[in-house]
C-alpha cells in the first residue's frame, strides 16, 4: 500500500477517537471542578469561573514568555478545544 492509498481522513478520526476515549477520557472524567482549575504554582494559566456560567481564560500570548508559565487541566482543555475548533 502507498501512502497516497492511504485514507488520512479516517486514519485521523479513529487516531483521536481512539486518544479521547481511551486515554484522556479515563484519566479526566471524574475530575471534580476544584481538580480541573487546582493550580500547583504561583502564576498558572487558568480558567477563572465568572458569574452567570461565563469563564475567563488567560490568553497565550505570542511569543510565549520564558520560562512559559504551568497551565491547569482546565486551561489545557480550553486550549485544545480552541485548536480544534477553530480550524478549519
Amino acid at each position: 500500500m502507498s501512502v497516497r492509498d492511504v485514507d488520512w481522513k479516517h486514519e485521523l478520526i479513529d487516531q483521536m477517537d481512539f486518544q479521547w476515549n481511551r486515554r484522556l477520557l479515563p484519566r479526566i472524567g471524574g475530575l471534580t471542578d476544584e481538580e480541573y482549575l487546582w493550580e500547583p504554582v504561583a502564576n498558572c494559566w487558568n480558567v477563572h469561573p465568572q458569574t452567570d456560567k461565563m469563564f475567563s481564560v488567560e490568553l497565550q500570548t505570542w511569543p510565549e514568555p520564558v520560562p512559559p508559565p504551568f497551565t491547569t487541566i482546565a486551561w489545557r482543555m480550553v486550549h485544545l478545544m480552541n485548536v480544534f475548533g477553530t480550524r478549519q
